[in-house]
């Protein structure tokens, strides 16, 4: 009976009708967000922008934390901006050593895994036994150890290196003591600095390998660090 029905309709509504769908279609998959994070305050912020998925031409700026589309009339308020939790937002330091960045976490829909960035997202996701939050627990619960280890990781993200936060929290696990802790953690955090040294310095970028160099003689004198214009004194 439909088909009769839709038989009848005049050649060009049909095709008005086809262009229609497949526009829609189109539309919607021009459409790409995605997550980023606060290098400073660990915030996440949704991201979302229209761009032609064959080319990768970009139709319009991004926007940020605005309603993602869940149709072609309808909108949800984003879900993905959020705040750091509190038990470890309270670690984290408020002066820093470079400018402010937006660090890509992961673009919706895409087949790669996530950028640098998820690395630290998913470890602060992980849920205990009981699926609640484990590290803003673990800091309520070791405040001595929490106060070592946040700031670290605040500077190795803030140096971009992400690949060293999970040898950190295992670090956290792992040591049983404060004095322990904050001499691994250290050694670990010069090593981390050390190559962000050496790769800034390739890339002829001194500014941020002195910062980093700086940063790592913190923890302790080393000679390797020093090279690059900080003493510990």
């Amino acid at each position: 009976m439909g088909a009769r029905k839709l038989a009848r309709w005049p050649f060009w509504v049909v095709g008005i009708l086809g262009f229609l769908m497949l526009a829609n279609i189109y539309w919607q998959l021009t459409y790409v967000s995605g997550i980023e994070l606060n290098t400073h305050t660990w915030e996440q912020r949704g991201l979302s922008f229209y761009r032609d998925p064959i080319t990768g031409f970009q139709f319009t700026a991004i926007q940020h934390n605005a309603p993602v589309k869940n149709g072609l009339w309808g909108s949800i308020p984003n879900p993905r901006a959020q705040k750091l939790a509190t038990p470890i937002a309270t670690y984290l330091r408020s002066s820093t050593n470079l400018p402010l960045r937006w660090d890509l976490v992961q673009i919706e829909g895409s087949l790669s895994p996530g950028a640098a960035a998820s690395i630290l997202v998913e470890l602060l996701n992980a849920h205990d036994r009981g699926y609640d939050l484990f590290w803003p627990q673990w800091s309520l619960d070791h405040p001595q150890q929490a106060a070592i280890v946040w700031p670290a990781a605040q500077e190795l993200v803030e140096f971009g290196q992400y690949a060293k936060l999970p040898a950190l929290l295992e670090l956290a696990l792992l040591e049983n003591s404060s004095s322990q802790l904050k001499a691994a953690v250290g050694q670990l955090v010069q090593a981390a600095l050390l190559e962000v040294c050496q790769q800034r310095s390739e890339q002829g970028n001194m500014f941020e390998a002195s910062a980093a160099a700086k940063v790592g003689l913190q923890y302790g004198d080393h000679p390797d660090l020093r090279k690059f214009g900080y003493s510990s004194q």
